[in-house]
């Protein structure tokens, strides 16, 4: 979808905590440049 949240998904620098584990954590972590 064309949303706000996609754009900073796929253009920001973003991570989700514990993503390696493999629990596919819903909640994501930006920086702001």
């Amino acid at each position: 979808p064309n949303s706000e949240i996609r754009y900073i998904i796929d253009h920001k620098r973003v991570f989700r905590l514990k993503e390696d584990l493999g629990t596919e954590p819903k909640f994501y972590y930006f920086f702001e440049s």
